[in-house]
């Protein structure tokens, strides 16, 4: 019953945000009682954090199985990229302007993206291994101005104006050929470029 609820609760903020979406509407969607419902959940803000979580588990597995089935850079950023392109088509950008405004999500998402920095250095030292990626990167610059970039999108809600996934589109296109060697280049255009389009 709790994974029902969660699925159900993440589909709805999803489509339409966080604030428009009560208690009462995911108990009428499911067909349960509103009872039945906080015997789950103590509240909107303790569901909405496991729907945050289940979701972040999702997309590690997806992940996950993916690059258990290749080890080739190009195509893991490929798939990445394709993923959360299609991911972003299904969100309200609602959803990311009141998110952050419950404490609880927003402390784990800062958590998440912590814990994921390792893992971005080692894509990107892998890369350079692999002369793929040019060798005269600052990592920790270069998180931080990622990071600031994010952050302004977010407060300047350049998501009113833009669909999300063009924001993305956008903002990994310049960033990647801004950190790609020729041959990185090439790479690009042959598995990602094409995807893109």
């Amino acid at each position: 019953m709790r994974q029902t609820i969660t699925e159900q609760a993440l589909n709805m903020f999803k489509t339409h945000g966080i604030k428009a979406v009560r208690m009462d509407d995911v108990a009428k969607e499911l067909k349960i009682s509103k009872r039945t419902l906080y015997e789950q959940f103590v509240d909107k803000e303790q569901l909405l954090l496991e729907c945050v979580m289940l979701n972040s588990d999702n997309s590690k597995k997806i992940y996950e199985d993916f690059m258990s089935k290749t080890d080739n850079l190009m195509e893991i950023l490929c798939f990445f990229i394709k993923y959360r392109l299609e991911e972003f088509s299904r969100y309200n950008s609602l959803f990311f302007m009141e998110v952050i405004k419950y404490k609880p999500v927003r402390d784990y998402l800062e958590d998440i993206s912590k814990s994921r920095v390792k893992e971005q250095e080692n894509f990107i030292k892998r890369g350079i291994e692999e002369g793929l990626v040019v060798d005269n990167i600052n990592f920790k610059l270069l998180s931080r101005i990622n990071k600031a970039a994010i952050d302004n999108l977010i407060r300047d809600k350049v998501y009113e104006q833009y669909p999300l996934s063009d924001i993305f589109r956008t903002f990994m296109m310049v960033f990647l050929r801004g950190i790609l060697t020729e041959k990185g280049q090439v790479e690009f255009e042959k598995y990602i470029v094409s995807n893109l389009k």
